[in-house]
């Protein structure tokens, strides 16, 4: 059966790469005429356009899909439809010309996801998306100014063939060419609301007055993670606060860009302080939001965070002119009348996804990446004493922009996801688990704990027919397709999988590497390094640094890392410097994977003094020298624990309360994560296909 719009040929549909049969059923009048579309994600404010978020939507039943990372969408965010469901939100128009929905479908097997677009209840578009990259579909009519009720469906969810057909959804908006009305104005902080210029508020907020304030009034809150969003029709936008010695710092964006701290800090109190300007803003719909983030100025006695009022301007602020490169773009106008190239100290450009060059980890923004943060589990993998799933909040009040998701990937263990509930049942598992933490852009760097100490084990057979190893095998060879776009993700193939066979462990971390490789993926490959980490030259073992270890598994290869576990096998402070620099000279990307201490010494005295050893280094050292670290574990339960009574990061309080030593002290770089700086080099040197 061939699908049309529900129009006659008064409305003339048009098409990018998603195909549609000329021939319409039941229609007396002749097929609309189909055309060509270009394909840019599209702006808010650019050719009077109103854009909503894929991911903004509201998905019905809210089971059925979920927003997802994916590099080639508006602000690498989409929204993706797993099962037959309904998503709505509402658009404002002005001057509207056409609708607009990029669109994709996830694989290219079985038939295309059908979509169906209503606009206040009215069935709009009704078509099969069959591009497995972003295109968009368009319906030229003019549209009413206003706000509209916007639905898109997913109707044809099917597994035929063992394909399972999904679809995903970037950007619903009205085009037109009318510039959007805008006046200049003040925003009151008690204007509370979701529509335009007025504040939505979420969490805990309390409403103070004094006569020097706004209107005499305004709101503030100490409580983390409240926020509120701000939409607006504009070019520029300014906020206004108190600062006194019992505030703290909010984390503030406009639209999808980076969260700028504003430190509310002031040992004198003042009234209505300009805190936060934005840059010039194209005319157009954008929205401010402020987080709470529970921090201080070490100066100050608390963390309260007020808002007062907002200005909002028509006008963007003439440029001004920066003489260098310093803080530019590669390619791009320095704004002097001129370009800045490579090597004059410009940051390369943002790319959407995450390159190592030399020892840089470079990040989506083009800026180098200290990863930290910890190991969490999820259901029946190391949850001992939690469950990471529905707490990446949690995550990001710590200060995280990294999890290393430990799991058990085989029917090795018996209590396991895939020995109790089948393999189908592990993939889901992870999958929710990277929804979930990466579309808050922070890292998840998956795992597999069942070629720990390997050799001994790795070929034994299992009631699967199927080796550990080969069944550690199935697990990437699903990872390298699920994960391919999805640059957050992370993948360290095997955990401390060798003691001191440097031969093994060069063929293995190459299997490996050659294996999430091999259908094109660039995500991040994480090598464990040898003594089961330690890197401790124990028995005959070779550091990484030694030309026939890590040098043979990364040179000329894209994307690879070496993770340390930092358990004091190295020695002290001294001994890591002195490790460190010899890995950066190799030229190696280094980060450690595992790190800490238990809550006492009576277990083992001798590993304890050992793991404090390692703990200490890693904080004084490998900070210090731009290596991140992920500390062990926070849900596993054995005696290594951020909280001092033993409770999962998320446990025992607030995230901030009831602290072991080394959970304050992973608390305390979390929210004063060393700058390193933007990457001022060439990406060509990553040895990724995508930059060559």
């Amino acid at each position: 059966m061939t699908l049309c719009p529900p129009s006659s040929a008064l409305r003339r549909l048009v098409l990018s790469a998603l195909l549609v049969s000329a021939a319409c059923v039941g229609v007396e009048q002749p097929p609309d005429t189909l055309g060509e579309l270009e394909d840019p994600i599209l702006r808010d404010g650019v050719g009077g356009a109103t854009v909503l978020e894929g991911e903004k939507l509201v998905l019905t039943p809210a089971n059925a899909g979920t927003p997802v990372v994916d590099a080639a969408a508006s602000a690498q965010r989409a929204l993706t439809f797993w099962s037959g469901s309904t998503a709505t939100g509402t658009l404002s128009s002005r001057g509207a010309q056409r609708l607009v929905v990029r669109a994709r479908r996830e694989r290219a097997c079985g038939e295309a996801p059908r979509m169906q677009v209503k606009v206040d209840g009215a069935l709009q578009l009704d078509v099969f998306v069959t591009s497995t990259v972003f295109k968009q579909l368009a319906l030229e009519e003019p549209f009413p100014d206003g706000a509209h009720a916007v639905s898109v469906s997913f109707v044809n969810d099917s597994t035929a063939g063992g394909c399972d057909i999904n679809l995903l959804v970037d950007q619903v908006a009205f085009v037109g060419s009318a510039a959007p009305a805008c006046t200049d104005g003040t925003v009151n902080d008690t204007a509370v609301g979701s529509k335009d210029r007025q504040l939505d508020y979420t969490g805990s907020w309390q409403r103070g007055s004094g006569a020097d304030k706004y209107q005499g009034d305004d709101h503030w809150s100490d409580v983390t993670g409240s926020t509120f969003t701000l939409r607006f029709i504009g070019a520029q936008v300014k906020l206004y606060a108190s600062k006194a010695d019992h505030h703290g710092i909010a984390a503030v964006r406009v639209d999808e860009g980076t969260e700028t701290l504003v430190d509310l800090y002031s040992p004198t109190r003042a009234e209505q302080v300009l805190v936060f300007s934005s840059p010039g803003l194209s005319l157009g719909a954008h929205a401010l939001h402020l987080r709470v983030t529970g921090t201080r100025n070490p100066a100050s006695t608390g963390a309260v965070v007020t808002t007062d009022r907002i200005d909002v301007g028509c006008a963007s602020p003439a440029p001004t002119c920066t003489p260098s490169c310093a803080r530019a773009t590669c390619g791009a106008a320095d704004g002097c009348g001129g370009t800045c190239e490579t090597g004059s100290g410009c940051a390369s450009a943002a790319t959407g996804r995450f390159y190592v060059v030399g020892s840089d980890i470079i990040d989506p923004e083009g800026k180098k990446f200290f990863p930290v943060g910890a190991n969490v589990g999820t259901q029946l993998n190391f949850d001992w004493k939690g469950d990471g799933m529905r707490h990446s909040d949690d995550a990001l009040a710590w200060g995280w922009n990294t999890v290393r998701l430990t799991l058990a990937c085989t029917t090795s263990a018996s209590y396991t996801t895939r020995s109790t509930q089948g393999f189908a049942a592990l993939l889901q598992r992870a999958q929710s688990f990277v929804n979930e933490y990466t579309a808050k852009k922070i890292v998840v760097i998956i795992e597999c704990h069942d070629l720990t100490g390997t050799s001994t084990f790795e070929g034994k057979m299992l009631a699967s027919g199927k080796t550990v190893r080969q069944e550690v095998d199935d697990f990437w060879v699903d990872a390298r397709e699920r994960y391919k776009s999805n640059p957050y993700v992370w993948f360290n193939a095997v955990n401390e999988p060798v003691w001191a066979n440097n031969a093994l462990w060069v063929q293995l971390q190459t299997h490996y590497r050659d294996l999430v490789r091999a259908t094109g993926a660039e995500n991040l490959f994480v090598a464990d390094v040898m003594n089961m980490g330690n890197d401790a030259r124990w028995d005959g073992a070779l550091r990484v640094y030694d030309p026939t270890m890590g040098p043979v598994v990364a040179t000329d290869q894209c994307n690879v890392v070496f993770a340390l576990h930092a358990y004091g096998g190295l020695g002290g402070s001294p001994e890591h410097v002195t490790y460190f620099d010899a890995v950066r000279k190799a030229g190696l990307a280094m980060l450690i994977g595992e790190f800490g201490y238990t809550l006492t010494n009576t277990a083992n005295p001798g590993a304890y003094v050992l793991n404090v050893k390692g703990a200490t280094a890693a904080f004084e050292v490998a900070a210090a020298k731009g290596i991140g670290m992920l500390f062990w574990h926070a849900t596993h339960g054995d005696g290594y624990s951020l909280k001092a009574s033993g409770a999962s990061f998320y446990g025992d309080g607030a995230p901030s309360a009831n602290l072991s030593a080394p959970g304050q002290r992973l608390w305390d770089l979390g929210h004063a994560r060393p700058d390193l700086g933007a990457f001022t080099g060439s990406l060509k040197a990553s040895h990724c296909p995508s930059v060559q």
